[in-house]
């Protein structure tokens, strides 16, 4: 009996040892990290594993940064750096198990400029672009985080001529400081930051040709040209939602909190007796569809650059009868929303969480970019 226990013993604990090793084994193909974008008004917080099957949204969290009312479009001046930062990371990460963190760093707090130099050969490209960037980094290159993107065009005004355009972007090395001290801060592990304009690359991995990717957000819009997956130019829009908001606020002597709700409830569907603003959200739409238009014939005319397809991010997509004005005064052929969630496991296309999506794109498309 002594001997037939420890028999039973042994293969007890060899089967304990082996489902450890298997469940060991499992871990080395799960990888989790939190994505955070720092919004106008909001911070947005995401948090996904990479497995064997995927990506899984795991959790998300949004935490309000100030009333709209006092809102700056500058996380700066509203002093949310480091411990202020720390504080509001501590409260959106607080129900989160993660603690490893990516940073999407909104466009404000970048230098970032376009420009195009001759067609040298691409082992040439390094020293010419960090020659040339002198000109648009007003801070010596040792104080910035360095990246670009390069595109072949044609010289529209030499035909037998072709150039680079350059897409320049500089992330201050102080601006990565406080990133990490808030990180500390709120006992998070700073794993790095990517300038927002390139976190949405990695949702168009698998997609070739031309995109564009207008990103609506309620301090400022960005518009992006994607060439095979990557970026090639960016820039800032004029169109804001907070203008709209205030408007709106205005004419209907509400808050704009308030405000806010009613348009993201009701948007173009509003009542007869609300028709003015309907006609305040149309004549948005208008100008806003006037300026891609504009934006598209320059790059069209300039670069070459003509999108096979327009994608729309941000929570504006969520306005009820927007995307479908938007899509009308573009008479663009291929006009869409651009959904991080749309190949995550765990979203059902149905669900609430999955309509949220567009707000996640930074969020989302920083986390990816670490877990490729």
């Amino acid at each position: 009996m002594f001997w037939k226990s420890r028999a039973v013993l042994f293969i007890q604990e060899a089967m304990m040892t082996q489902g450890a090793i298997i469940n060991l084994m499992f871990s080395f193909f799960k990888k989790r990290i939190l994505g955070i974008d720092l919004g106008s008004k909001h911070i947005k917080i995401i948090e996904l594993e990479k497995n064997k099957k995927g990506v899984q949204l795991l959790n998300y969290s949004i935490v309000s940064i100030f009333g709209a009312g006092n809102m700056s479009g500058n996380i700066e001046t509203a002093q949310l750096f480091e411990e202020n930062l720390g504080k509001l990371l501590l409260e959106g990460t607080k129900e989160l198990k993660t603690k490893q963190v990516m940073f999407s760093i909104p466009t404000p707090f970048l230098f970032s400029s376009f420009f195009s130099i001759p067609f040298i050969p691409q082992k040439a490209l390094k020293g010419a672009i960090e020659l040339e960037a002198k000109k648009y980094i007003p801070v010596g290159l040792n104080e910035v985080q360095l990246q670009y993107r390069v595109f072949p065009y044609q010289n529209p005004f030499k035909e037998d001529q072709k150039r680079w355009l350059v897409f320049l972007l500089g992330v201050p090395i102080p601006l990565i400081r406080k990133l990490e001290h808030a990180a500390a801060y709120a006992k998070l592990t700073y794993k790095g930051a990517h300038p927002e304009l390139l976190n949405i690359e990695p949702f168009f991995t698998h997609t070739g040709g031309k995109q564009l990717v207008i990103d609506l957000g309620t301090g400022y819009s960005l518009l992006s040209v994607l060439d095979d997956g990557k970026i090639v130019f960016g820039k800032r829009l004029r169109f804001e939602f907070y203008s709209v908001v205030s408007n709106i606020a205005k004419l209907v002597g509400l808050s704009w909190d308030k405000a806010e709700e009613i348009l993201m409830e009701k948007g173009l569907y509003v009542e007869e007796e609300k028709v003015q603003l309907k006609e305040i959200m149309q004549s948005y739409t208008l100008i806003l569809s006037q300026e891609l238009q504009e934006e598209m014939k320059n790059l069209k005319d300039r670069f070459g650059l003509q999108a096979d397809q327009v994608w729309i991010s941000g929570g504006v997509t969520n306005i009820p009868g927007f995307i479908e004005s938007l899509k009308k005064h573009l008479q663009q052929t291929g006009v869409d929303i651009l959904n991080p969630f749309i190949n995550f496991q765990g979203v059902e296309k149905e669900s609430s969480i999955y309509a949220r999506g567009p707000i996640f794109t930074n969020a989302a498309g920083v986390c990816l970019k670490f877990l490729e």
